[in-house]
């Protein structure tokens, strides 16, 4: 009897690793969430997105997000699968920015990353181009300006 219940427990220890294995196997990371909102503007207006994220598992959900423009990553939640937030955001230069976007489950799996490219238009120089070719019909002001 007594070699019986010693293999028993030695099959039930050799298990748990299996166990373990199979239980993390089952976990699907989310998928990549979605990101609507605008894509141009202008500098110094606030713009709202919507950052929509689900886990396969309706596990619950965390959605990381960078602006690209080097103002870092922030992550919002957790809330649960099939939620959407909507964020603002700011920019302050002319150019093309990547918004980026990932979701994590409660068990750290990590999703694909989900992207938007958003151009704030640089400014036209048409008009002070003109203006600095009419200066240099004045030799003296072209002079001062170092035109």
């Amino acid at each position: 009897m007594r070699k019986k219940i010693i293999c028993f427990l030695i099959a039930m220890l050799l298990m748990i690793p299996l166990l373990s294995f199979t239980a993390a196997a089952d976990n699907n990371p989310p998928d990549p969430p979605t990101i609507d909102g605008p894509t141009s503007g202008k500098t110094g207006t606030t713009y709202t997105y919507q950052f929509c994220g689900y886990d396969p598992d309706l596990d619950d959900i965390i959605i990381c997000v960078q602006w690209g423009d080097n103002t870092g990553e922030v992550c919002y939640g957790p809330f649960p699968s099939g939620t959407c937030i909507d964020l603002d955001h700011t920019w302050t230069s002319q150019g093309t920015y990547t918004i980026s976007a990932y979701c994590t489950d409660s068990h750290e799996a990590k999703s694909d990353t989900a992207t938007l490219r958003v151009t704030m238009p640089r400014a036209r120089l048409v008009q002070f181009g003109f203006i600095l070719e009419w200066l240099q019909n004045f030799p003296l002001i072209s002079y001062i300006l170092g035109l």
